[in-house]
């Protein structure tokens, strides 16, 4: 096509070409920089809390992202650094100390099993030597309705799971003069709705052969006694909604996939109301609490 045109516009055309090229670079330039100082002043603030360093920051033009690489992160005391390939900023409302809007993805989260305390002896039995996960947050904080709505947190890792939670509470302050007393007013937050999605990559037949290993028993033999207790559970009681939450269960634990709870109380109910029911049966009834098996 650029064969018929003058010489004129076809230098015209390349010449906008790169104009372009070089407008994009530098804009993409000076938005990693932009990005870096508020990253840097974040970093600030928080340094009384956590050590964090990085190695480069980018920002993806098109999306809009913000990309930190290679991001280091301790405690004040410096020690069990957790390394993270990739923090990814989808949308963050920096306007508060508190991000009223945020959307962050972390991508590759190295931890030594040594991180985890007393748990690397258990995960080092059921075959794993190291874990590297995936963690996003995206939530929206509405400080004037003080409801706080969780679009979606999700963490996995392969051959480990996934779970993801959505849900909506109400009546919590996290303007920074209400932060210090925080603990104490939680008993007043209030649950709306929840859902909570659990995918297995293998960890949970891990987990049932280790059981079975500490009992001494085949894995045949565990998940019959298994069964039959979950059976009496069914058996033994007379609401329907509780039968089908065991047998829901049950199913996952024979053939683990996809497992979801879901919560919706016919109205909020209070952390200190939760707090102080002590029977299970009574706290799935006022959550309205089910449980699905997805195939």
């Amino acid at each position: 096509m650029m064969v018929n045109m003058g010489k004129k516009t076809k230098i015209g055309i390349i010449s906008l070409i790169i104009l372009l090229i070089g407008v994009y670079f530098g804009l993409k330039a000076y938005a990693a920089h932009v990005a870096e100082e508020n990253i840097n002043r974040t970093v600030n603030r928080a340094s009384g809390f956590v050590d964090m360093d990085y190695q480069k920051v980018s920002v993806d033009l098109f999306g809009l992202d913000t990309h930190i690489k290679n991001v280091r992160i301790a405690g004040i005391n410096r020690k069990r650094a957790v390394k993270i390939d990739d923090i990814v900023i989808y949308r963050f409302d920096h306007r508060g100390r508190v991000p009223g809007s945020l959307h962050v993805g972390f991508k590759g989260i190295n931890l030594d099993l040594d991180q985890l305390g007393k748990n690397a002896a258990v995960l080092r039995e059921m075959g794993y030597s190291h874990i590297k996960a995936d963690t996003e947050l995206d939530y929206i904080y509405d400080p004037a309705q003080q409801t706080f709505v969780i679009n979606k947190f999700q963490t996995g890792a392969a051959k480990l799971g996934d779970i993801t939670l959505t849900g909506r509470i109400a009546n919590i302050n996290l303007s920074p003069a209400s932060l210090p007393v925080l603990l104490f007013t939680f008993p007043n937050i209030l649950l709306s709705q929840a859902e909570l999605t659990y995918c297995d990559h293998s960890f949970v037949n891990r987990l049932l052969e280790l059981a079975a290993r500490k009992r001494g028993q085949t894995y045949d033999a565990f998940m019959k006694e298994l069964n039959a207790k979950l059976e009496n559970e069914i058996a033994g009681h007379s609401d329907p909604s509780l039968k089908q939450g065991i047998r829901s269960l049950k199913q996952f634990l024979n053939d683990p996939d996809t497992v979801r709870i879901s919560i919706s109380p016919d109205e909020p109910v209070s952390i200190g109301r939760l707090q102080d029911i002590k029977d299970g049966n009574e706290l799935i009834k006022l959550l309205n609490a089910k449980v699905f098996v997805d195939r």
